[in-house]
């Protein structure tokens, strides 16, 4: 017999980081096993720096939340000491505090010797983002985002 859990419809995303030094990190989503655009975050802290380190890897609930700051939103639920993490616009880790957001497009610049990546067509990603889980939420699938450093793990290859 099956349970309710294997039976009900699932929406993945999955967030995979790539790369990460003391300011940001640059990461990839895909929605249901299909490349969807890049992520820009904050870096890693050991110790938590309000609105200056990434939230941490995880399999988390996304629910469609109202936001004081952003009105209605996806929100990345129970995420351990964090709240109010949402999906919105991004252009660089910035603007993160914590949250993520997608785009389409990314570039490299160096910022007092430090690479940034900033990421452009973050409207149209998150447009497009919005739809696809307004879709999957009203067909009643559960929403759920994996979250993984493992492509930071990987040893150098060269």
């Amino acid at each position: 017999m099956l349970r309710a859990s294997e039976t009900e419809a699932q929406m993945n995303l999955s967030l995979y980081r790539l790369t990460s030094n003391s300011k940001n990190t640059l990461s990839f989503m895909l929605v249901d096993s299909d490349f969807f655009g890049f992520v820009p975050e904050d870096a890693w802290h050991e110790e938590k720096i309000k609105g200056e380190t990434r939230i941490p890897e995880g399999i988390y609930d996304v629910k469609w939340t109202e936001s004081p700051r952003f009105g209605h939103t996806f929100e990345i639920m129970n995420v351990p000491g964090y709240t109010g993490v949402r999906f919105h616009v991004l252009n660089d880790f910035r603007e993160t505090e914590g949250c993520v957001g997608a785009a389409w497009a990314v570039a490299k610049v160096k910022e007092k010797g430090i690479d940034i990546w900033r990421t452009s067509q973050s409207g149209l990603a998150m447009e497009e983002f919005n739809k696809r889980l307004h879709l999957a939420e009203n067909a009643g699938e559960t929403i759920r985002i994996r979250i993984t450093d493992e492509l930071l793990r990987l040893p150098e290859l060269w």
